[in-house]
C-alpha cells in the first residue's frame, strides 16, 4: 500500500470517526430533550393537582359550611394567612390559604418502585385586586386570592409557575 492510499484510509477513518460522533451527539441531544420533556409534563400535571387540591378547598376559614361568610367576620387578616395549629400538610388543611409557604423539597414520584421525577415544590398564596388589565397583589383583605406553585429540578429547563386566582362570590 502506497503513501496515497494509506492517507485516504486515515482520512476515511476520520470522517467516519467524525460522524459517529455528530451522530452519537444527536442521540444524545434527543435523550435529553425527551427527558426535559418528561420532566415538564410531570411537573404540570403535578401543578395542576396541587391547583385542584387548593381549588377544592373553602375560600377561608372563616367561611362556614354552607359557604357563607357570618356576618360582623372578615376574612382571614393578610398576616394570618397560612396554617393553623394541627394543619401539617395539604391533606389537612381546611381553607385556600393554609397552602401558603408549603414547601416540598424532597418530593418524589414514586413509579414502581424507581424514583422517577424530583422537584422541589413551592407555594404563596395573597389576596389580589384586578386593576382592570391585570390581578395585582393586594395589601388588605379582598375577595380574590391567588395561589401561585413554583416547581424545580435539576433536569427542568426553567422554574415551572402556575397560578389560579379563586374568588369569594
Amino acid at each position: 500500500m502506497g503513501r496515497a492510499e494509506l492517507i485516504l484510509v486515515f482520512g476515511a477513518i476520520a470522517i467516519f470517526g467524525i460522524f459517529s460522533l455528530t451522530i452519537l451527539d444527536m442521540q444524545i441531544r434527543t435523550r435529553i430533550s425527551n427527558v426535559n420533556r418528561k420532566y415538564e409534563d410531570a411537573a404540570v400535571s403535578l401543578a395542576h393537582s396541587y391547583l385542584n387540591m387548593a381549588g377544592n378547598e373553602k375560600y377561608d376559614e372563616r367561611v362556614n359550611s354552607d359557604g357563607k361568610l357570618p356576618s360582623g367576620l372578615s376574612f382571614t387578616h393578610v398576616d394570618s394567612l397560612g396554617t393553623e395549629t394541627g394543619e401539617i400538610n395539604p391533606a389537612n388543611y381546611d381553607d385556600l390559604d393554609d397552602y401558603m409557604d408549603l414547601t416540598n423539597d424532597t418530593l418524589v414520584v414514586d413509579i414502581g418502585g424507581e424514583n422517577i421525577f424530583n422537584f422541589t415544590v413551592n407555594c404563596t398564596v395573597y389576596y389580589v385586586d384586578h386593576n382592570g388589565t391585570e390581578w395585582v397583589g393586594s395589601g388588605s383583605i379582598s375577595d380574590n386570592k391567588k395561589i401561585e406553585f413554583r416547581l424545580n429540578s435539576d433536569y427542568l429547563p426553567s422554574e415551572a409557575n402556575f397560578s389560579r386566582v379563586i374568588s369569594y362570590r
